[in-house]
């Protein structure tokens, strides 16, 4: 009997000692629940941004290039001609990636719709005709836009301009003295006010929710002539640079 009333006790201040493992009813979000995860309730805040977007873009200001006129040009170049050939390198660079992106954003813009011909078909008002073709394919049209593609490459693209932007501003500018240096800085910089027209327009043609093929093709299209064009100019700029270094050592020695 002795030992029956010990284990009693035993038993009562345990269930004294010890809270209950329970969530408590009162409380709204149940503060005394165990959570197998670990983890905080997600509220329904965190949940209004979309894959593929970006918060508060409609706030931020259009990416632009704004390289100096040539009435703000004159400068001195700082540390020579292996500055400038640095920074022309880097601008490179950045414009290599810029025309990858451009070129994944046009691919998405003009995939086709194909179709297997194998016989003469009908596939609503188009007639198929049973063509020999090697692969056994033919286009049909293309197909629309995917906005997850569309939004990807206008956020690299997005974000690629200002730091070319930032590039070209940051190159050493030419004495004004030197006439044909300077002229090859104004007709890149020139080159590169270029790309504002067709990228307006290609960030237009890309605003959704609707995507046309066409709109987002021609204005991808000039965009990237604009680009090749100052491609060009780059590397005249790069050679004159390299050309003027030569002589100028010639003279020296």
């Amino acid at each position: 009997m002795a030992l029956r009333n010990s284990i009693f006790a035993l038993l009562a201040v345990t269930f004294l000692v010890l809270p209950p493992c329970h969530a408590d009813p009162a409380s709204p979000n149940g503060a005394n629940s165990i959570d197998s995860t670990g983890a905080n309730p997600i509220t329904p805040a965190a949940t209004d941004a979309q894959p593929g977007t970006v918060s508060g873009t409609d706030s931020k200001s259009p990416a632009r290039l704004n390289p100096p006129s040539s009435a703000s040009l004159q400068g001195n170049i700082q540390g020579g001609a292996p500055v400038v050939l640095q920074g022309l390198h880097d601008i490179g660079v950045s414009v290599h990636h810029l025309q990858e992106m451009l070129k994944g954003l046009m691919y998405e813009a003009q995939r086709q719709d194909m179709v297997v011909v194998a016989e003469p078909n009908v596939i609503g008002p188009i007639v198929i005709p049973a063509i020999p073709n090697p692969s056994g394919m033919m286009s049909i049209g293309y197909l629309p836009p995917r906005k997850k593609w569309v939004d990807y490459f206008m956020s690299q693209i997005e974000e690629i301009i200002p730091m070319l932007d930032h590039e070209i501003n940051s190159l050493p500018r030419p004495a004004v003295s030197d006439t044909d240096l300077m002229q090859a800085y104004v007709e890149m910089f020139d080159a590169a006010r270029g790309f504002n027209p067709p990228w307006a327009k290609l960030e237009t043609a890309t605003k959704g929710p609707e995507y046309k093929n066409q709109d987002i093709s021609v204005a991808g299209s000039e965009l990237w002539f604009q680009i090749e064009k100052f491609k060009k100019l780059k590397d005249k700029l790069f050679k004159t640079v390299k050309v003027e270094t030569k002589q100028k050592k010639k003279k020296e020695s």
